[in-house]
Parts: C-alpha cells; structure tokens; sequence
C-alpha cells in the first residue's frame, strides 16, 4: 500500500525547445508501458466532497477507457465523467514532435460521513481490449472542528407521507458569520432511486447556491430571514425542493453536512496589510427517518389517476357543442392544483364516471398531457366520438385524488357541457370513401321515383332537397297539371 499524494489536475502546456540533446529521443517515452495511479483533486475533509481521480497515461486516445466503479465501506464515489488531457509539443530545429498520447482523467465525486484512513482498491482501467491496474492506496480523511457559528437543518413534514405524495423540504442554513468556499451536502438530492426531486423556480433569480445531488448539481433559490436559537441571533437562508416518494417503506436519510471558512480573528496578509483569517468548520443536520405509506386499495375510486395531494380542479371544454352523429368531439380537460402535476395522468375516460360508452367512443390510448411552465396546470386533449343519438351533453367527468392530510379518497367532477347531436349514419371511414349507399340511405333521400341513383357516390348527413324529405320524388297527376294550366287563363295580365 502507498500513501495517496494530494495533487491539482492541471491541463499541460505546449513546451517549445531551442535546443535538446542530441541524444534525446522522444520515441523512448512514448514506448513506457501505460500507467495509472489515483490522484487527488485536492484537500480531503469528512462531511465535504472531495475530487477523487484515476490518472492513465500512456493509452491511446480512442477509445475513451471504461472508468471503473470504485467501493470503498463508508464513502459515496460518484463517476464524474473521463477526460483527455493532450500531450506537450516539443519543436526541435523546427520540427514538430508529438510526446504520447496524451493523459486520460477518470474523475469521481468522493463523500465520507467520518474522518479517518480509507482505503482505496486495487481496480482496472480498461480500453479496448487492453487493461491498465490502478494500484491500491491509502487515503486519509480529516475531521473538521465544529462551531456554535454555523447550523443546518433538513426539515421534513411532520407527519408520514404517502407514495406519489409531492412534499416541500426546506434546507435551513444558519450563520453568524460571513462564509466563504462552502460546500452543502445534502444526501436526500442524491437518492434518485427512492424520491423524485424538483425544484420550483427561485423567487430572485440573483438568490441561488448549487447543491451536489449525485452526478449533477441542482441550483436552488433561498429566501433570507432572520431567527433566534437559544437566545442567539441567526441569519437564516431557507433552500426548498419538492420531494415525491417513489415507494413504500422506511426510508434512512443519512444527515447533511456544510463545510464553510468562518471568520476567526484579524491578521495581516504578505504585504502587512490587515487581513481576516479564517478556518474551515463543520455542521451537520441529524439522521433521519421518514416513513412511507402505500396508497389503500379500498376505497380506490375508478375516476383515480394517481394524483395526490389536498387542492385540486378540473375543468372542460368541448371544440363545439353541434354535431353530427359519429363525428369527433375535441375535448380540453384541465387540472389544476397548488402542488405540481408532473406524474398526475388522467383515468380511463370511459370509465364509471367519465363518458358513458353508449354515446361515446374514446381512445385506447390515454391522453398525454401537457404541463403548464409553472407545474400547476396540466393541459389533456382528446378527441372523442359522438355514437349515441340520445347524447344531450358531454356529462360532468370525474377526478379522485388521494388526500394524505384526511387519509382518504376525494371525488371532484366537471360542469356539463351541452350538446346537440343531428341524426346520421355512424360509420367509418370504408364507407364514406367509395361505398354503396345503403336502402336506409335511398329511403331518406326521396324514394325510388325521380331516376335511379349513382351506385359509386354515398353523401352522407348532406341534405340537398329544396323541399322536404319525400316530397320531390313522385311527378305531378293529370288532374292537378290541367287545373293549373287553367288557372293560368283566367289570371288577369
């Protein structure tokens, strides 16, 4: 085992000679065999992630090598991606001679709860075919001292939630000093498997921090107050994110820690002037527990979709209210909440409680809806078939959500929405493109008097008679043809 040394990965600069032994040859380096070690990206402190990384040289620069996954018991390493470092260009008498191949950067995010020495394994770097070890190395991890200065607080509803719940977690940071290089860790942002995380818009664009959450950074707007602790004066900065469990159980959320320099005194910098000194602390939130119910199946009305929460409406517009039997309807059905709607779906619309399926046909595929910039509306069009003549109205549709705070199900339904539906023939698009009238169609239009009918035209629902259905097709008798003629005579010019 090695000691890990601490060094800054730095990009290499081009290097141009004048000069160089004559024997020099760049060749010899190149042909050292590929190389790797760990490498740290600087100072090592428990509660504060640190960069960890793999350094290889001497591999080729395509392909990019697979970054292996590193375990180390009470440490958090996560990938942060691979990079290329080129190689420095030597010129010698005005020639250009490429050193290697270049150096290849395995970065990965590294977060200890407790300082102490960990110890790095033995892993493999591979690249297409070829495998470069890593050798094992110690790591040792300080402990940062902690001060009545700076707290942190994570603070979860005070009740248990349920699966599909959106909840508000507020991030309290309390200081008494100006902080300076601080870094937030904040365990429940990285637990991607167990919850969802959103984060609503900042109020002042101008008041955010970035958090690590995981393999990303989120960027959460705060607002500023002031409160008091034990008798003690804090400026309180408040971080909030939306939390949606994704299953049930017990869920463990380890505690989140700040690593911040606080100021300690005054001093006097290179130049004698005077200058604030100061040291790196550490606070730490406690351990928490947070129970997570499943949703109860009695009860479950029909119209539920999975949307939960305490404030919810629904609202919806038909594209017309006059229609002709077996046309579509577009339908505009909105929900709104004061919670975000990101995983809220609609019900079966022809399910007990939405359209009845004598006088309307719906699509087999659910509706997908479209969410509002602020994630409280969510938009649903659909397009529904009128089939049943007796249909007066879209009827009022309804929507269930769970409410966790009452612990049960709740049933909202829309206005209804008048309709008029003209008789038709419902059919489908085979035979209103090139099909044969049928007699049911021959009858309404007239009869059989008036000249036989084209065979290859169908006109359905199109009234073209000037006068009413069956009085166009039988010819005038010759009793009531001669008495107009001399009605005619007798007329005065």
């Amino acid at each position: 085992m090695r000691a890990l040394a601490f060094a800054a990965a730095t990009a290499l600069a081009a290097v141009v000679l004048t000069s160089a032994p004559a024997a020099w040859r760049p060749a010899a380096a190149q042909a050292a065999p590929p190389q790797a070690r760990y490498q740290l990206g600087g100072e090592a402190y428990a509660g504060q992630p640190f960069l960890l990384a793999i350094v290889v040289e001497g591999l080729a620069e395509q392909p990019q090598p697979t970054a292996p996954a590193i375990t180390v018991p009470g440490a958090t390493i996560t990938p942060m991606g691979v990079e290329l470092r080129a190689a420095p260009t030597v010129i010698i008498n005005g020639q250009r001679i490429d050193q290697g191949s270049g150096t290849w950067v395995l970065r990965y995010r590294m977060d200890v709860a407790r300082g102490g020495t960990y110890t790095l394994p033995e892993v493999k770097v591979a690249q297409a075919g070829s495998q470069v070890v890593v050798a094992s190395a110690r790591l040792r991890v300080a402990d940062l001292p902690a001060t009545k200065d700076m707290a942190l607080e994570v603070l979860f509803p005070g009740r248990p939630i349920y699966v599909g719940e959106t909840v508000p977690v507020d991030i309290a940071w309390l200081l008494r000093r100006d902080p300076q290089d601080q870094t937030l860790s904040v365990p429940l942002l990285s637990l991607e498997d167990v919850f969802a995380i959103s984060v609503p818009p900042p109020v002042n664009p101008r008041q955010v921090l970035a958090f690590p959450a995981g393999g990303r950074d989120l960027t959460l707007g705060y607002t500023q107050d002031q409160v008091e602790r034990d008798g003690v004066s804090y400026e309180r900065f408040t971080f909030r994110v939306l939390a949606t469990p994704l299953r049930p159980g017990t869920v463990a959320i380890p505690p989140a820690t700040v690593v911040a320099r606080l100021q300690t005194g005054m001093g006097r910098d290179a130049f004698g002037f005077p200058a604030a000194r100061t040291e790196l602390f550490r606070a730490s939130d406690q351990a928490r527990t947070l129970e997570v119910r499943p949703l109860p199946e009695t009860g479950k009305p029909a119209s539920f979709g999975g949307a939960v929460g305490a404030s919810f409406s629904i609202g919806v517009r038909a594209s017309r209210s006059v229609v002709q039997l077996g046309e579509p309807v577009e339908l505009e059905i909105a929900i709104r909440s004061d919670q975000r709607l990101d995983g809220v779906g609609l019900p079966p619309l022809d399910a007990p409680g939405m359209l009845p399926r004598s006088q309307f046909v719906v699509p087999a595929d659910a509706p997908v809806g479209e969410l509002a910039e602020d994630g409280l509306t969510k938009i649903f069009r659909v397009a529904v078939q009128v089939v049943g003549a007796d249909a007066t109205a879209v009827p009022a549709l309804a929507f269930s959500y769970f409410d966790p705070v009452r612990s049960t199900y709740q049933t909202i339904h829309s206005e209804p929405i008048a309709l008029s539906v003209k008789g038709g023939a419902v059919v489908g698009a085979a035979q209103v493109v090139g099909g044969r009238p049928s007699s049911t169609s021959r009858a309404a239009g007239g009869g059989d008097g008036g000249g036989a009918e084209p065979d290859e035209l169908a006109l359905v629902g199109v009234e073209l008679a000037l006068s009413p259905p069956g009085g166009a097709g039988a010819p005038l008798s010759r009793g009531v043809l001669w008495t107009l003629v001399a009605l005619l005579y007798l007329a005065p010019l």
